[in-house]
């Protein structure tokens, strides 16, 4: 409301509440009174802790008295400090457990409002992570946000998306601010999208879908007025264009099913590997429905199989393979094996070599490198022997792409301080983002006490790259993330989130600047820090030691009453004795 009325500086209306007449100052006194201790804000007056989205929207709404108000600033200026204490360390937000962009999203339009530029107070710079850059992680090929980073195009998270940086650029080009835009003649909005409608070519081809998808994303985040602006025959050329490149699409998918050989053949392998990657990743699931030979796909994947089990490894007819510069006569399955290998660490085209660096190894690289390990595999011990010259390959090759699989660069969580035996170079750690719920977070409050913070919760998982299959660890893995900024708390904690619903409850103990924790078991981790000690946190938090109170004091009334009756057995026995001597 305080938002609404300050945007162009409208009057609030006559209207009371409780006979209580509506006023700015209302307003503002209503958000002051329901800051929580730590400086933000939450939808909810009964929780305990603060929420990121609703402390920016706060922060928001006192932005035009900042400089005018002393509480408003004194507020306004809590709220920065936490804001600045719960950014993760790659430079976003989490709300309710999970890192997503609208949370990033309401932190840059409240910066902006006030006008704070994010991408270079230091406050909100953390390892050299910006809210801009971490914004940017979100953003979808061809336009638009997702809401986490596993997910697609989301509305919501592309309309905040949109006008956080909206607001950015305006901060950065000296306009006035997102919320007050009175320098904007004119709303022009929809004319973006007919550009984009205009783009897609005539007629519509394949290539073309990049471009259709640009203008639906262009003309979803439109307001419904907007909307009715867009010229409905350039609308209707949007819609037919999307039509026809679905239909392109499940036609290709049936061109690539039917270029597979019939009978089938080993060296179909490829084609049959195409067709199934293109009707995974290309289409929809309405597309794959319509796909009228998608039986043909599965009976040649079946065949396949079939020939493979059947044709024997190394029993063929010996061929030639030259090894630096000498030439022998081996089986085809040592000549496949050595020339896989000769293509990776000697390839043809000088530019064609691996990168020094594996984090930036190109995706169709590491499935020559598996390829090749794969025919390695498959040798005999004596075949092998002729693969002894590429050393490099297996200790240099295999052990950079191992530090690759366990180390997710997103979230900075690592892995790679285990030996292979623990953790053999083929498994893949795999980190996704899940949420608390509301439920779930109240429970956790129950233990760690009402002053704590949940800054991530990830789905943490190991996957065998070479069967698809989550590896489960026989001895404790060791996993690294990044230490977050506690502010004075003393304690992190690791909650372990059971396939039945229950926690458990972990030391968090930092080592060399990082969070470490050992474990045989993965699966959603959250990590949190509390104001209690492990000690509290273990019995049960401060709720459960202040109840040992009253088992004292039950205790020590037992004792006293015990010590009563003692009194009366003596002082009735003192009485006998005293009669007996009369």
């Amino acid at each position: 409301a305080l938002i609404a009325f300050d945007s162009h500086d409208y009057e609030i209306p006559e209207v009371t509440t409780g006979g209580t007449q509506v006023t700015r100052e209302l307003l503002i006194d209503t958000i002051l009174a329901a800051q929580k201790d730590d400086g933000g804000w939450n939808l909810a007056e009964s929780a305990s802790f603060s929420d990121t989205d609703m402390t920016a929207m706060a922060v928001q709404a006192l932005a035009p008295y900042y400089d005018s108000d002393p509480d408003v600033k004194e507020a306004v200026d809590r709220a920065l400090a936490m804001l600045s204490r719960t950014q993760n360390p790659i430079g976003g937000y989490s709300s309710y457990g999970v890192a997503n962009s609208e949370s990033v999203a309401q932190v840059i339009t409240a910066l902006t409002a006030l006008g704070i530029d994010p991408s270079t107070d230091s406050r909100f710079i953390k390892n050299g992570n910006t809210l801009i850059n971490n914004l940017a992680t979100y953003a979808e090929d061809g336009g638009g946000f997702r809401h986490i980073q596993d997910g697609g195009l989301d509305g919501m998270a592309t309309e905040q998306g949109y006008y956080a940086l909206a607001g950015w650029y305006r901060l950065r080009d000296g306009k006035t601010s997102l919320y007050d835009m009175s320098d904007v003649e004119l709303d022009t909005a929809y004319e973006n999208v007919e550009e984009l409608i205009d783009a897609i070519g005539d007629p519509v081809t394949l290539d073309d879908e990049a471009k259709i998808k640009a203008a639906r994303g262009a003309y979803e985040a439109l307001s419904d007025e907007q909307k009715s602006m867009v010229d409905e025959e350039k609308l209707q050329k949007l819609e037919k264009a999307e039509e026809t490149v679905s239909d392109l699409k499940v036609a290709k998918a049936e061109e690539l099913i039917d270029a597979i050989g019939d009978p089938v053949r080993l060296s179909d392998e490829k084609a049959i590997g195409t067709a199934r990657n293109y009707y995974n990743n290309a289409l929809s699931d309405e597309e794959r429905g319509r796909v009228s030979n998608y039986d043909r796909l599965t009976a040649a994947e079946a065949a396949l199989q079939k020939l493979k089990n059947e044709t024997p490894q190394g029993k063929t007819t010996s061929v030639t393979v030259t090894i630096n510069g000498i030439t022998y006569e081996v089986s085809e399955a040592t000549k496949k094996a050595v020339e896989a290998m000769q293509a990776i660490t000697d390839p043809s085209d000088p530019s064609d070599r691996l990168p020094e660096d594996f984090s930036e190894l190109d995706p169709e690289k590491e499935k020559q490198i598996l390829g090749a390990y794969r025919l390695y595999q498959a040798l005999t011990d004596d075949e092998k022997l002729f693969a002894t010259n590429y050393d490099e390959f297996y200790e240099d090759v295999l052990l950079k792409l191992g530090r690759n699989y366990h180390y997710d660069e997103r979230t900075k969580t690592d892995a790679r301080n285990n030996d292979d035996d623990i953790l053999p170079w083929y498994i893949k750690l795999r980190v996704s983002d899940d949420m608390f719920t509301e439920k779930e977070i109240q429970k956790i409050a129950e233990v760690l006490g009402e002053d704590f913070n949940i800054h991530s919760l990830y789905r943490i998982t190991f996957m065998d790259v070479f069967t698809g299959e989550t590896f489960e660890a026989s001895e404790p893995v060791n996993v690294r993330f990044p230490v977050y900024d506690t502010a004075g708390r003393r304690t992190y904690v690791f909650v372990y989130c059971h396939d039945d619903g229950s926690f458990e409850y972990i030391e968090g103990r930092v080592a060399d600047g990082e969070l470490v924790m050992d474990r045989t078991e993965f699966g959603r981790y959250g990590i949190a820090d509390s104001s209690l000690t492990w000690e509290e946190i273990v019995s049960g938090g401060r709720k459960q030691n202040s109840s040992s109170g009253w088992i004292w004091l039950a205790l020590s009334g037992a004792a006293l009453i015990g010590l009563i009756i003692f009194f009366i057995i003596w002082k009735r026995r003192k009485d006998d004795e005293e009669e007996e001597e009369l």
